[in-house]
């Protein structure tokens, strides 16, 4: 998890200078490749409605002559609401910035959920609830209980993987965990807010939604309006990820210190 979100703060410090000038900062061959794709692409799209420009995939960019990496890139812009694709009329200050927040919320989904792995391989005790009881059939066709225990594992995980991080952090506090992260209440609710404002750039174009709009300050922003990010709420969100890895890897060394040496 260290190393993942060193690298996200590596990306931060030289990325924000090579799209200062985007693309025109790019090296040259990478610079040429691009061109040439944005031209396949603006070509591509003037032939297409929404829809069909919208479903395209990652295969039909590459047969159609554009690279992998520049399907990525069109697909972490949201395009599909524009004309020709004018590259001087992209933010890309806040292309970055989301992306580093996407990332960065992704890392500690899946540091919760390795997390939560260690502790139920740990103590088995943790397995024990209301859930319904595992199929005969599951039972039967595994080799040992070990595989048996392993199925389990991966179905609670499953199933904790559409909750909330703050939500697991509840549940946690509770009987047969027993783990209370030393987070105040205002932090709950900044990560809360966090999570709905990485929901409106994956799912809303970056637009505030009738949830965020709860968060925020209801004279600045409006329902529909453009959520942009900047380095104060950047430096806000990164330091609330520090502090709840921080908080939930001291509780759990605390509480099982055998599992203090984890390989990342």
């Amino acid at each position: 998890m260290r190393a993942n979100m060193s690298k996200i703060d590596l990306l931060s410090m030289y990325s924000h200078e090579i799209f200062e000038k985007f693309p025109w900062s790019l090296p040259n061959n990478s610079l040429s490749d691009f061109k040439n794709d944005l031209l396949i692409l603006n070509k591509v799209k003037s032939k297409l409605t929404t829809n069909e420009f919208n479903l395209l995939s990652e295969k039909n960019y590459v047969k159609l002559g554009m690279s992998k990496k520049f399907y990525r890139f069109v697909h972490n812009l949201s395009v599909v609401h524009a004309g020709e694709i004018d590259i001087g009329s992209i933010d890309f200050q806040q292309v970055l910035y989301s992306q580093e927040l996407i990332s960065l919320y992704s890392y500690l989904e899946g540091y919760f959920q390795d997390l939560q792995r260690i502790l139920y391989e740990q103590d088995k005790t943790l397995l024990s609830n209301k859930d319904k009881q595992v199929l005969l059939n599951t039972i039967l066709e595994v080799d040992d209980y070990e595989q048996l225990i392993k199925i389990i594992i991966d179905k609670k995980l499953t199933k904790s993987g559409y909750e909330k991080i703050s939500s697991i952090i509840e549940k946690w506090k509770k009987e047969p965990f027993k783990i209370i992260l030393k987070l105040k209440k205002a932090e709950l609710q900044k990560l809360d807010k966090f999570t709905l404002i990485r929901n409106i750039i994956i799912h809303n174009n970056s637009r505030v939604d009738d949830s965020l709009i709860n968060y925020l300050n209801s004279k600045k922003y409006k329902v529909g309006q453009e959520y942009k990010l900047n380095s104060e709420i950047m430096k806000e969100f990164r330091d609330l990820v520090f502090e709840i890895v921080f908080s939930a890897y001291t509780e759990i060394c605390l509480k099982y210190p055998k599992i203090i040496v984890v390989n990342e």
